[in-house]
């Protein structure tokens, strides 16, 4: 029988620990003499506020007991939040008055006016750029959400004229113009007064570009400077006449051939802020995995050639000392162990004796390993710096250098209550407990030691119990795992053991599964390859079948006993582990099963991201190509086949979840019906993810194909919507999916509308 589930998201929500921040007195203390706060008032001369006392006396940012010197620091935060609003004309006027204690009363005298919003948004002069394109650039959109008008805010319009000004800077307009005009002139002190007084207000926002020409670039050139800023050399890099090219003469550090091949910037080539700003990067990263951790390479503005819309492209170098890591100290932390810390430093080389890394940690920080690490440990905060005077030999080639991890520790445990709905798998309870600095050899000593927080905490790993009973799928899980099992910080194995149990209402029978795995997964080359070794043993139960059933799945009545071992290997070149815009992921697998049922499962997978086109806000529209194969080999049971459909690992939008199987034949009409799964399958999908307003909405094109081991070659085109939730350290896409098919087989079971939450297609 065909399914259509109506998914929506109806509840998930996140227990956290909360702190209430201290008033200023507590902070300050009242010191004799000083004028204290008694009371504090809002008066609005009758008329009806936007907000309540409550959320004001929060803006004000003191209270009564403070030093009424912070009265006016009051009275401009108020005036602020009030703009941050959209009451562009709000004005506050402070009034105070001294009590018979003694203490001053404060009266707030608030006029909002009307709140301003956005009409019309023009763009002028501009014939290189088109105007739409400059449009999605900017924050100061007509439109905050499909039909509501968006607040006008000086601050972001400021901000919007800068973000023009950089786009034709980058596209090589190095002398273009740009100003703005509003409609009404809301910035003039006269229409001020005559618009505070109307119930609505809407400014229409002209921008009037001049572009000029377009530069390109004549040569580059790089200048050595000393530490105290002089010049001592300068070199061309490149030249559009290649005699002019120069090497160094006193280099001891990278000759100009390993500086040019940092340089992708090219003469004859327009002129790209964006390509300079990305050859200055790789130039700070040359100098930084070498240890010049006080290496400063900094892009000047290029230099205009009289006569010709032409320009020379400079780079500032200053070289520095090359530096080793000496002592490295860990501090701020309290709960997590200093082996979680110093596991994943060693992981990525950053260790004493080795080169000071400041490609991966730069000493101004917010460099990569300190990301790697506040992901690894759910810290708020983590930052790599050098520590004390470097010392060593004066004319040494390599100083030492000791270097700090300052840690600032964050929520590590959470309690995950949630409800929800999906085309898969159909309504969905969920309770989960998830402990991030779990510390399995920490037992508690006492009762009291039994309260969350307070014992099996510390080593970074990770203990889930989760709960998620359905309306078609139950399932209820305990796992743990150890990013650094055996504590090989530089063989990196993370260890996985679940054990879980899961019970499925199928097509004509209802599946159980209880299941134990332990995996091991060995990471090479910081992340890159990985191989792994995991084994299953399952208890499966087929039962409640129905009289019609296919033999094939009456034939596995009961329990079914299986075990396996699998082994895979998995390679990931992708620039970001929750939205990859470029980079491939491939991993090929191979598991042998045994018990009651012998078999093996041979599994492959390539995916591919390639950015199409970056508008001129610097949103990507990416194109996501996926090709799996899998296949059995000798006789396995249905619970072990293929199906294809729905979202999953095997999906096929436009199908059902299942939908996509061969058929068994119906013992009592004779007649091919419910799915026995498939010796094969084959899918080949790609998609387009296009942004829509803002950075968390974007629309999705795709085509989902593939064939398993009967009936003809399946596809589905569709469209859909795709919305990130933010989670602790990356988005997580929710999808909502139209997919209609265009290639089907008469047994297929298809399905238009699709929901998922968590995984891309």
């Amino acid at each position: 029988m065909k399914k259509f589930h109506v998914c929506v998201l109806l509840v998930s929500t996140t227990l956290l620990l909360m702190t209430q921040p201290s008033s200023q007195a507590a902070e300050k203390g009242n010191a004799v003499g000083k004028l204290i706060v008694g009371s504090i008032e809002f008066d609005s001369g009758g008329k009806k506020r936007s907000f309540k006392d409550k959320k004001l006396l929060e803006k004000l940012e003191f209270e009564t007991g403070d030093d009424v010197i912070w009265a006016e620091h009051g009275r401009d935060n108020l005036e602020k939040f009030y703009h941050e609003k959209g009451f562009a004309f709000a004005q506050i006027d402070l009034k105070t008055e001294q009590l018979p204690d003694g203490k001053m009363k404060l009266t707030y005298k608030i006029d909002e006016g009307p709140k301003v919003g956005i009409g019309r948004i023009s763009i002028r002069g501009n014939n290189a750029l088109k105007s739409e394109p400059l449009k999605q650039a900017l924050k100061t959109t007509g439109k905050k959400w499909f039909f509501w008008s968006k607040n006008y805010l000086q601050e972001e319009l400021t901000r919007d004229l800068n973000k023009l000004k950089g786009i034709y800077w980058d596209k090589g307009f190095l002398a273009h113009t740009i100003t703005y005009s509003l409609s009404p002139d809301i910035l003039d002190p006269a229409v001020i007064e005559q618009e505070r007084t109307r119930q609505m207000c809407k400014v229409d926002i002209t921008f009037e570009i001049e572009e000029g020409p377009v530069y390109t670039v004549e040569k580059i050139l790089i200048n050595f400077i000393d530490d105290v800023g002089k010049t001592s050399e300068t070199i061309v890099l490149k030249s559009t006449n290649p005699e002019d090219q120069q090497a160094r003469t006193e280099n001891q550090t990278f000759d100009e051939k390993q500086l040019r091949a940092r340089v992708k910037s090219e003469p004859a080539q327009i002129y790209s802020e964006r390509t300079a700003n990305s050859d200055t990067k790789q130039l700070r990263m040359l100098y930084g995995v070498n240890g010049f951790i006080n290496a400063r390479i900094k892009l000047l503005r290029p230099v205009f050639i009289p006569d010709t819309h032409a320009v020379n492209m400079e780079f500032e170098i200053f070289e520095g000392r090359q530096y080793r890591i000496g002592r490295i100290d860990i501090t701020g932390n309290k709960e997590a162990q200093d082996k979680v810390i110093r596991r994943i430093l060693d992981e990525y080389d950053f260790v004493p004796s080795h080169l000071y890394n400041s490609g991966i940690a730069p000493k101004e920080g917010g460099g990569e390993l300190e990301k790697k690490i506040q992901r690894m440990t759910l810290a708020e905060e983590v930052t790599i710096a050098p520590m004390g005077p470097a010392y060593g030999p004066k004319d040494s080639k390599v100083l030492g250098q000791d270097a700090e991890v300052n840690i600032k520790e964050g929520l590590t445990g959470n309690i995950w209550p949630g409800v929800g709905v999906s085309s898969d798998h159909g309504f969905v309870g969920q309770l989960i407990y998830d402990e991030r600095n779990f510390d399995i050899t920490d037992w508690p000593e006492s009762i009291e030691e039994l309260i969350p927080g307070r014992s099996f905490r510390g080593a970074g790993q990770s203990f889930k119990i989760g709960a998620e009973p359905g309306t078609e799928l139950s399932q209820y899980s305990v796992s743990f795992g150890d990013p650094y099992w055996g504590g090989e910080p530089n063989k990196p194995i993370r260890l996985g053991v679940t054990g879980s149990s899961w019970e499925r209402y199928r097509e004509s029978y209802d599946e159980e599964r209880i299941k134990g795995y332990v995996g091991f997964e060995k990471r090479y080359n910081h992340g890159l390859w990985f191989r792994s070794i995991s084994f299953r043993t399952e208890e499966v139960d087929v039962g409640d079948i129905d009289t019609d059933a296919p033999i094939e799945i009456k034939e596995v009545e009961g329990g079914n006993f299986i075990a396996g071992i699998k082994l895979g290997i998995e390679r990931n070149s992708t620039d970001d582990e929750f939205m990859p815009s470029k980079g491939s992921i491939f991993d090929v697998s191979y598991e042998q099963v045994g018990g009651d049922h012998s078999f093996g499962i041979l599994k492959g997978a390539q995916r591919w991201y390639r950015t199409l086109h970056e508008d001129l806000a610097e949103r990507k529209t990416v194109l996501s190509i996926k090709l799996l194969g899998a296949t059995t080999i000798d006789e396995a049971p249905p619970f072990e086949k293929f199906y294809g459909g729905g979202t999953g690992t095997y999906g096929m939008r436009g199908f059902d979840y299942r939908g996509v199987s061969t058929r068994g034949i119906n013992t009592v009409t004779s007649e091919r019906d419910d799915p026995i799964g498939s010796d094969w399958i084959f899918l080949a999908n790609a998609e387009v993810t296009v942004p829509l307003t803002g950075e968390n909405f974007a629309a999705l094109f795709f085509i989902d194909s593939g064939t398993v081991d009967s009936g003809s070659y399946r596809a589905a085109a569709g469209a859909g919507i795709q919305i990130l939730i933010p989670q602790w350290f990356g988005p997580v896409p929710m999808r909502f999916e139209l997919a209609a098919p265009i290639m089907k087989d008469d047994d297929d079971d298809t399905q238009v509308f699709s929901f998922s939450v968590g995984k891309l297609f």
